[in-house]
Parts: C-alpha cells; structure tokens; sequence
C-alpha cells in the first residue's frame, strides 16, 4: 500500500519502529525507502519528496520560532535591565524627595512658627482695629445724623431752589412774551415806518410837483398878468380912438353878464362857457362851448368894423 494524506503516490506506508529506517520527520512513523541497487548518493531522510519538503518547512518554522523567541528573550532581558535601572532610579529619585521633603520641613516649620508669630500679632492688631473701628462707627453714627439733618435742609433749599426755578420759568415766559410783544411791535413799527416813509416820499414828490405847477402856475400868471397888462393897454388906446368902452360885468339871472339899455337885446351872458344874446322872446347862444368865444369876438369885430368911419 502506497501515499496517503501528506505523502506521494509511490511512498510505501509502512510504519517502523526503526529508528534508522524511520522517516526523520516527526510525527510521520513511515519506513524510508530502501536505496536502488547501483544508485549512489546518501540514504534518503524522509518516506517521500512531500514528507522531506513538510520537514523542512517544518525546521524552517522552528527556526523562526526559536528566532522569535530569542528575539523575546533579549527583550524580556533588556526590559529587565531598563526595570532594574528605572527602580534604582526611582529609588534614588525617592531617596532625593525624601531628603528635600525633610528640608520643606524643617523650613515649613520654621515658617510656621513665624506665622503664628505673626498671627499674634496680627490678632493684637486686629483687636486694636476693632476698638478702632467701634469708635469709628461711633463717629460714623454721628456723622450719619449730622448727614441726615444736612440732607434735610438740602432737601428744603431743593424745595426752595426748585420754587425758585418754576419762578425763573415764569420770568422766562413773561420774558419771551414780552420780547415777542415788543419783536411784533417792532415789526408794527417797522411796517409804520415803511407806509410813512413811502407816503413821505410820495408826498415829496407831490410837494415836488406843486412847486413845479405852482412855479409853472405862477410864471404863467406873469405871462398873462403881463399880457393882460398889454391888453389893457391896447384897448385903452382903441377905446380912446373909438370911443367905445367894456362895461363891467354884472350878475343877471345868477350869471355874469353884461345888461344892454333898450333895443333888441336885453343882455349878454356865459353860460357854460359858451356866450348867450338874451331878448324878450328868448336867447340865442353863439355856437357851442369850442366855438361861442371865437364867434362872439368875431361879432364885436363885426360890429366895431360897421360902427366905425369910413375912411377919407
């Protein structure tokens, strides 16, 4: 009977109890194959090429196992070494604190007692500040009631400040009232001003133009003052060389005209400007208001011209 599981087709299972002859890989019990007549080289290891190539897959993890676990050991070494080192160290670190916390001591207890020193008097200290203090608040009372008396009549001079204040509000508006009186009166005034002074102006110019017309009025009463004067002269030269003379005028019927003597006409009158013949039948006006002048000269000339002589 030939293979099996973990073994080739031609590997003989055959166990052996021989050491010699058994297969050198553990666990296989297999008789190796006995050598070819005439075939040299040495005596095979194994049962078959499978086993030898298990065995040696085998040897190869032991090797690496016991690499690992040498590699292990070492650390394990080194770690003991670093622990030893690292207690011999904590050991001397301890040793120092040890000593230095011996010193804190002895210093803290030398602060100690200089605090407690100190505490006492600071207690003397502090049961000074309280009689002190007692005294001050005795002060401080006293000087609450005088605060409080003080506040009292500050509170009537506030009364009194703020009546006073209301008074000044009252001052200030009757003020403003009266500077708004006197800003409208002002502007009354201002606005009477104006009109004044604009009717003065214009009764400059008004006064300026009456002197004007007065001044025209006047020469132009000289001129015919003057003219009249020549008039007069004129026709007191015609009336000596004709004999005739200008009646003067009288009122007739509440107008100023002239009374004739008998004769066809009673009277002569103006009547709105224009001149009337009156008889008995009635009156007879010389043309209208623009024309009665010029026709009632021309009749006086007429009546001249038909009176006078005639030439030699």
């Amino acid at each position: 009977m030939r293979g099996g599981r973990g073994h080739t087709r031609d590997c003989p299972a055959l166990a052996t109890d021989d050491v010699l002859r058994q297969c050198a890989r553990p666990g296989c019990g297999r008789a190796k194959p006995d050598r070819e007549p005439g075939k040299g080289g040495r005596p095979s290891k194994y049962c078959c090429k499978l086993c030898g190539n298990e065995a040696s897959r085998a040897a190869d993890s032991a090797h690496a196992d016991r690499q690992t676990a040498v590699q292990e050991r070492d650390a394990a070494l080194h770690a003991q070494r670093e622990a030893l080192n690292a207690q011999h160290t904590a050991e001397e670190h301890r040793d120092r604190i040890h000593a230095e916390a011996r010193a804190d001591a002895e210093r803290l207890g030398v602060q100690i007692g200089n605090l407690t020193t100190r505490l006492n008097d600071e207690q003397l200290v502090t049961t000074r500040q309280a009689e002190q203090l007692s005294g001050l608040a005795a002060d401080l009372s006293r000087a609450q009631a005088l605060a409080e008396e003080r506040a009292a009549a500050l509170a009537e001079r506030a009364l009194a400040l703020v009546e006073r204040d209301r008074q000044l509000d009252q001052a200030d508006a009757a003020a403003e009232q009266a500077r708004a009186e006197t800003r409208a009166a002002r502007d009354t005034l201002s606005d009477s001003r104006r009109r004044f002074e604009e009717e003065r102006d214009q009764l400059r110019t008004q006064h300026d133009q009456a002197r004007l017309g007065q001044a025209t009025a006047e020469t132009r009463l000289e001129m015919a003052e003057r003219e009249l004067r020549i008039l007069r002269h004129q026709l007191a030269a015609a009336q000596a060389a004709t004999g005739l003379v200008v009646p003067p005028l009288a009122d007739v019927e509440g107008r100023p005209g002239v009374r004739l003597p008998g004769g066809a006409f009673d009277a002569v009158t103006l009547r709105d400007g224009v001149v009337v013949l009156h008889h008995a039948e009635g009156a007879i006006p010389l043309g209208d208001a623009s024309q009665s002048p010029a026709q009632a000269r021309a009749l006086s000339a007429a009546l001249q011209a038909a009176l006078a002589p005639p030439p030699a």
